[in-house]
Parts: structure tokens; C-alpha cells; sequence
């Protein structure tokens, strides 16, 4: 799933209200609903985007097969990895 900075943003609003309300009992108001989540929804696409720009995944490929050793294009190969 490509990462989505405004379901991040609702995600942690969401984690937020329930914290509040494991703590004290007490519902979040939802008079300042619509501020609220506008500001979450900043955090998490500005989170989002960051990631997007700056991750980087490497991947270690232990075999391969299908494809031909030396120099050219033999094609796509099949092999097994991990992310680390």
C-alpha cells in the first residue's frame, strides 16, 4: 500500500483522542473538530512526503536465476531477497 498522508494525519488524531480519553475519561471536544484534523492531516502529508522523498529500501538478493552472466540484456530474473 503507497503511504497516504491524510489517513496518516487521521490515524494519529485518532490515537491522540484515544489516549485523551484513556487518560481522563473525558471525549475530545468536537468543537474544534474541523482544526483539529486539518492540522493532523498537515502532520502526516508532510510525514508522508518526507518519506517519500528521503527513504531508501535496500534489498539483499541471495540468488537469481534466469539470467545471463557478462554483458548485455538477458532480461527480467527471478530471485529470492530480504528488505534490511
Amino acid at each position: 500500500m503507497a503511504i497516504n498522508g491524510i489517513q496518516l494525519g487521521d490515524e494519529i488524531l485518532s490515537a491522540i483522542d484515544s489516549a485523551v480519553t484513556a487518560v481522563t475519561g473525558a471525549v475530545p471536544s468536537s468543537e474544534a473538530d474541523a482544526l483539529r484534523q486539518a492540522i493532523w492531516r498537515a502532520v502526516g502529508v508532510a510525514i508522508a512526503a518526507h518519506i517519500q522523498a528521503n527513504a531508501q529500501v535496500v534489498v539483499n538478493v541471495v540468488s537469481v536465476a534466469g539470467v545471463t552472466p557478462g554483458a548485455g540484456v538477458s532480461g527480467p530474473g527471478t530471485g529470492t531477497g530480504s528488505i534490511l
